[in-house]
This record gives C-alpha cells, structure tokens and sequence, in this order.
C-alpha cells in the first residue's frame, strides 16, 4: 500500500501500475510487456548473495534487458552476457542511474535486446536438464534418488 500511496501522492498512475498476482502460466506474457527487468537483491543473506534467481531467466525468456545487483552469479550473466547492467542495489541512486543509462540510450537497449535474444537458447530448462542430470551422474546417482 506505501507504494501505491506514493504513485498517487506524485500522480504517476499513467506510468506505474500495480497488478495483483497472476497464475505461473501468464507470467511470460506481463514479463514480455516490461521494458526493463529488475533483479535488485539486498545482500541480507548467503542465499541472495551466492544464487542466480528464477527472476533473472523470465526476463531473459522474455527478452527484458536487466537492472541488476552485482552479486557473483546474477553478474556472470548479466555482464557476462551483456544482457543488461549491474550496480549497487544497496544504493537507490545507483540504481536510477543504471536505469538511465538504459534509457537514454536507445542504441544500448537495442544491443542488450540483441545480446538476449542470442544467449535465450543457453538458459532453458531444455538444455539445462542435461548440465544438471550430468552433475548427478558424476556424483555418482540418478536424478530420481536411488
């Protein structure tokens, strides 16, 4: 509700708006509309530190550039792929300012609009089943436990 009261105290409802949950098989389709993906994890626990979230792999399924924290494994792809941009997602200026950068530069969203659609294919479910089902043959089991 806080944030729905500022975007009314600033009158900003024609720019930002707030939708209510929608089913996992919908997703794609309101993540598609976005302009801009935001994956600005707090570093307030190992987990957000050391992991790569579902959220970052929707926008590029979706093919959203991204602002991201520059935590170790969300950087390996956001810089690593050139899919969008890192900064500190501790500081809200940092983050306009990469906002801005993305904005401003129609050239550059472009690029990072190319830049995903070449390296959607690397991170599908699809492909990655196999890297996964690897990992557990080399430990030495299977996938279903036994």
């Amino acid at each position: 509700m806080e944030l729905e009261t500022l975007v009314a105290k600033l009158n900003l409802q024609h720019k930002v708006k707030f939708i209510p949950q929608v089913p996992l098989a919908d997703l794609k389709s309101y993540t598609e509309q976005a302009y801009l993906g935001f994956q600005v994890l707090n570093n307030t626990c190992f987990n957000h530190y050391s992991a790569s979230s579902n959220k970052l792999f929707e926008y590029i399924a979706a093919n959203v550039p991204v602002i991201a924290c520059d935590f170790p494994e969300i950087k390996k792809v956001v810089q690593g792929d050139n899919v969008g941009l890192c900064v500190d997602s501790h500081n809200p200026i940092a983050i306009a300012k990469g906002v801005n950068a993305i904005v401003e530069n129609p050239q550059h969203y472009a690029q990072l609009k190319t830049n995903i659609t070449a390296i959607q294919e690397k991170y599908i479910w699809d492909n990655e089943k196999y890297r996964l089902l690897g990992y557990y043959k080399k430990l030495g089991g299977s996938p279903d436990g036994k």
